[in-house]
């Protein structure tokens, strides 16, 4: 396989295509034809030898290997991202930027209370605020791809190359509707939690935090 024969800037057309799994929509998305979203994909069918996208589902879904592209690709499209920023900011009076990774609202908001003072002490860095899935938080974190993530401390249980710091602790919150059997209590045991349906995010989306909760 010739490496030139991917163009990165190409390699978005994939992502783009998982993320809103139509051609139309992701011709639209990057100003570009249908055609060359189709033959974008089939180049990388035919650079690899291996079908990445099933085109007989509605909407289109990738294959095994496609959905091991994607999440290799997204990798290399953010590290190439974070490269063409620190370039620019090497050119604009050699400004620094510290790329921070969160997967909700929630994990910044200690952040954002703090930033005014940071930028007063630090005017020369930039900050770039990057919302992830937090499934990915360690691995990105590990891969260089950001410098900082906020999240829960169980999405970097036995990830020893990690240095974490607690910025705050708490307790989780069980929702109810009004007519459940928990409802009116202040607070539930584990076995009482379980002996009722839970409601969470798929492991997929919420990674090692899933097993651990």
């Amino acid at each position: 396989m010739e490496a030139n024969r991917i163009n990165i800037e190409k390699i978005k057309y994939y992502i783009d295509l998982v993320d809103c799994r139509s051609f139309t929509e992701t011709a639209k998305r990057n100003y570009v034809s249908q055609t060359t979203i189709s033959q974008t994909v089939a180049s990388l069918e035919e650079t690899f030898q291996i079908r990445l996208i099933n085109r007989k589902k509605t909407p289109i879904e990738p294959t095994e290997a496609g959905q091991l592209f994607y999440e290799e690709a997204l990798v290399l499209w953010k590290q190439y991202q974070g490269m063409q920023q620190k370039m620019r900011n090497f050119q604009a009076n050699q400004r620094e930027t510290l790329s921070i990774e969160y997967s909700a609202m929630t994990d910044i908001q200690t952040l954002l209370s703090v930033i005014p003072a940071f930028r007063k002490e630090n005017p020369l860095v930039e900050l770039n605020l990057n919302k992830v899935l937090l499934k990915n938080i360690s691995e990105y974190l590990v891969k260089g791809i950001y410098d900082v993530a906020i999240a829960f401390d169980s999405e970097f249980e036995g990830k020893k190359e990690i240095t974490t710091v607690p910025l705050y602790a708490g307790k989780y919150q069980a929702v109810v509707s009004a007519g459940h059997p928990l409802f009116g209590k202040d607070s539930v045991t584990l076995d009482e939690l379980y002996q009722h349906p839970l409601v969470m995010l798929d492991p997929s989306v919420i990674g090692a935090s899933y097993d651990l909760m």
